[in-house]
């Protein structure tokens, strides 16, 4: 290894604790992003494995807790997703007369874009509001975990009980 030194510029008036603050917080902002991502893809997953049982649903005969079931489901996941990314039905609005909040995803990044090229300590406000915004992010992703440790595997039996055919996210069997 060859070691580097990095040297702040005359016109930069950080010091070290101040760069690695800095450089922290952008390091924990990129994670933010990265978890905000993965939640917004597994709710996107499931979402559409949702949409292949109601199919199925429609064209076969299955008890009617299974049918409520799915759409509970399937009303959780609009919600969690309309907080991870927003609402992309929503009507478009004047810039200066927001109907909702911004969701986690646009919280996140509107940070990140901020303090991305910046040489000067982040502020208060996205602190607070990256801190916000993961306090958030927590609650979307432990929804999202029960539903795919507990909610899911559910609808699934009942639906292999009520012989519905096969759709994504259970298992392959070999027909005979």
């Amino acid at each position: 290894e060859v070691p580097v030194e990095v040297r702040s510029g005359p016109l930069v008036q950080l010091s070290e604790a101040d760069y690695r603050s800095l450089y922290e917080m952008r390091v924990s902002t990129g994670k933010l992003q990265a978890t905000v991502q993965a939640a917004v893809r597994t709710a996107e997953q499931l979402k559409d494995q949702i949409t292949d049982v109601k199919t199925a649903l429609k064209s076969n005969t299955a008890p009617d807790s299974v049918s409520k079931q799915s759409d509970a489901i399937d009303k959780e996941l609009a919600d969690i997703l309309k907080k991870l990314r927003g609402d992309p039905d929503a009507p478009a609005v004047a810039d200066d007369k927001r109907t909702e909040e911004p969701s986690i995803q646009e919280r996140v990044n509107n940070v990140a874009d901020e303090i991305g090229n910046v040489t000067s300590q982040p502020t208060e406000l996205q602190r607070s509001t990256l801190s916000l915004a993961a306090a958030d992010l927590q609650r979307e992703v432990a929804r999202i975990n029960v539903l795919l440790q507990r909610r899911i595997p559910v609808l699934n039996a009942a639906l292999d009980a009520a012989k519905i055919p096969w759709t994504i996210g259970r298992p392959v069997e070999v027909m005979k």
